[in-house]
Formats: structure tokens, C-alpha cells, sequence
């Protein structure tokens, strides 16, 4: 607005009031530039700590990846590709084994911790693989996983919503406003939506041809579509 920032707008007119609570929520979007992202940051950023069913010590989940020992993970068949029915859980610690069937008794037991000193405010972060509902189990979090990851817009979407975290994609298929201009291609000779006839006019000079398209609507409307020279040369 032509006031500035609403978020800072509205924290701003919060002032006006003795005991103000304001309550910021949402999914970061991109890195570096996701406003919630900023504002986590500047919190005492707490995180959801839940206890292995196993070892008994306590971690925040995490999606893991291919080179870390934790986080989910799962079978893959004779051909590698990933089997998202055996998703499973492995211990950040002691590398146990934690199954599906055991999530919702940890995250009962869990407990908020902060990583920063508390002055005022308080951030909270939490993804889909702590839910209890049935459509995030771990299996079909895996599953949609495997089915996006390797479309860059998708695979922002998962990382967004699914993980809640920022998107930063570093591989080859990395989409960003860069790239994207990179790719840009220029069209020559595109024709308007009102064109009805094309007509190609030629003018002839002593060295050259001249050459125009024209596009005509109704009413004797006309575009210039299209202009080149074409050098000519002269046989004695």
C-alpha cells in the first residue's frame, strides 16, 4: 500500500493498545526473500522436539535426504525406484529404526525447545511429518516425493508446503528468474490476433529487395509484421 509494508503497518497500529499480541503464520516461499522466513529468524525459533520410541532421546524430525544417516527414508525394488509403502524413520542419534505406527506417541511426548535466547518473540516451526492425519503419513509423504521431485515447480510446492521450509534449488534443474531469462526466446513475424490477410510486399533496388509483411483486420487495420533486406547481385 502507499503506506509501506502492511506487515510492519499493522504491527505499527498494534502500539496503540497496552498488552498487543501479534501472530504472524504462514508458509516461506522463497529464500532469502519469504517475509515469514525473516521473521522466524528474528525469533527465539522454537522447534518440536519428540523422544525415540527406541534410545529415548529427543530430535526434531527432519526430511533427511540421500547423504544423511536420519530422517525418512525407504525401499527402492529391482529397477530403484522407491517403494513409498516401506517409509520409515531413522534416529538422528542411534540410528533406530522408527515406523509409522509410532509416530503419533512421540510427538504425544514432544516438548517446544528454542535455539535462541527469548526477547519478546516467539517463532515456531512445523512440517507434515509430525501430522496425525492420515493422508500425511510418512508413506504418502514419500509418495508424493517421488512424483514431484523432479519438476523444479512442484518440487518448490513440496518443499513449501510439505516441509515448510524456504525454497533454495541448487541442481541443473534449479527454476529462477536467471534462468528463466536465459531461456527467453525472441519470435519474429508474429501475427496479432486481429489479422485476417497476410500480404507480402517486395520492393526492388539496384542491390537489394526490400521485403514487408503486412497483417490487415477489419476496417483496413494493418500491422507490420514482418520487415528484411535481402541483398541481390548482378550477373554480367
Amino acid at each position: 500500500g502507499v503506506e509501506g509494508d502492511q506487515i510492519a503497518l499493522g504491527i505499527k497500529r498494534s502500539e496503540t493498545f497496552w498488552n498487543p499480541k501479534i501472530a504472524l503464520g504462514s508458509t516461506p516461499i522463497v529464500k532469502g526473500t519469504s517475509r515469514i522466513e525473516k521473521a522466524y529468524e528474528e525469533s527465539d525459533q522454537r522447534r518440536y522436539y519428540v523422544p525415540c520410541p527406541h534410545c529415548g532421546e529427543h530430535q526434531v524430525l527432519e526430511w533427511g535426504g540421500p547423504e544423511t544417516p536420519y530422517g525418512i527414508k525407504w525401499d527402492k525394488d529391482e529397477h530403484g525406484e522407491g517403494i513409498p509403502e516401506t517409509a520409515y524413520y531413522v534416529c538422528r542419534h542411534n540410528g533406530c529404526v522408527i515406523h509409522h505406527n509410532e509416530k503419533a506417541s512421540m510427538v504425544k511426548r514432544g516438548e517446544w525447545r528454542a535455539s535462541k535466547p527469548f526477547k519478546g518473540h516467539a517463532g515456531f516451526h512445523i512440517w507434515a511429518g509430525y501430522s496425525l492425519f492420515p493422508n500425511a503419513a510418512w508413506k504418502y509423504l514419500v509418495a508424493e516425493w517421488l512424483r514431484v521431485k523432479n519438476d523444479p515447480l512442484m518440487r518448490q510446492t513440496f518443499i513449501n508446503l510439505v516441509l515448510g521450509e524456504p525454497y533454495e534449488d541448487r541442481g541443473e534443474k534449479a527454476l529462477s528468474e536467471k534462468r528463466l531469462l536465459e531461456r527467453c526466446e525472441v519470435w519474429s513475424a508474429e501475427v496479432p490476433d486481429g489479422v485476417a490477410v497476410l500480404i507480402a510486399g517486395i520492393d526492388t533496388q539496384d542491390d537489394r529487395f526490400e521485403i514487408e509483411v503486412t497483417g490487415w483486420g477489419r476496417n483496413e487495420e494493418s500491422w507490420s509484421v514482418a520487415f528484411d533486406v535481402e541483398e541481390s547481385w548482378s550477373v554480367a
